[in-house]
């Protein structure tokens, strides 16, 4: 570490080497190892089973213990959002097109559930809620399924997601713009 002495002298430049912070700095191919990183914690997350959070208790030498699940649902997709983020200087037109079929599928289904739930809920106050807002209400037991739907919809549009930048990374092959030989 940087002694305290040397940083009140009235040099200001400071051996980033003698520093303890981790940085892609010092490698070539600091992008490339970025994306593959994403694309490694990708696959851990996947390889587990997807759920949202919550909260379960289980008994341990005869005393409850809370165990808090982590939403590996949402870190996955965050993930992909992020992929998706470092992948946006090589979009082609394929890519772009493809994401938007993929979102606008995802906003009609959602409008779908939308309508199917207003035809549904009898209460009058409620329906012209959710129409004014295309928000499903908080708390209402009926919008369980609908929200549970939306869910399941919401999942493969980023399963789709995730197909389509990984058919984009293979076009670009290396992010370096070089061709490399494979065998298949």
């Amino acid at each position: 570490m940087v002694d305290y002495k040397d940083l009140m002298k009235n040099n200001t430049q400071v051996d980033v080497d003698s520093l303890d912070i981790p940085s892609y700095g010092k490698k070539a191919n600091e992008y490339k190892d970025i994306v593959l990183d994403t694309l490694k914690e990708i696959e851990k997350i996947n390889t587990r089973q997807l759920k949202t959070s919550g909260t379960v208790w289980t008994k341990e030498n005869g005393q409850l213990i809370k165990v808090e699940l982590e939403d590996t649902k949402k870190i996955y997709r965050q993930l992909i959002d992020f992929f998706e983020d470092l992948m946006l200087r090589y979009f082609d037109d394929e890519i772009v097109k493809n994401l938007k079929e993929i979102n606008d599928k995802l906003d009609k289904d959602y409008k779908n559930l939308i309508a199917g739930y207003i035809l549904s809920e009898p209460k009058l106050g409620v329906k012209e809620f959710v129409k004014r807002t295309q928000v499903f209400p908080i708390n209402n037991p009926r919008t369980k399924p609908y929200e549970e739907k939306y869910n399941e919809f919401q999942q493969e549009a980023y399963r789709k997601k995730l197909r389509e930048l990984l058919l984009l990374f293979a076009r670009k092959r290396d992010l370096s713009g070089k061709r490399i030989a494979s065998v298949y």
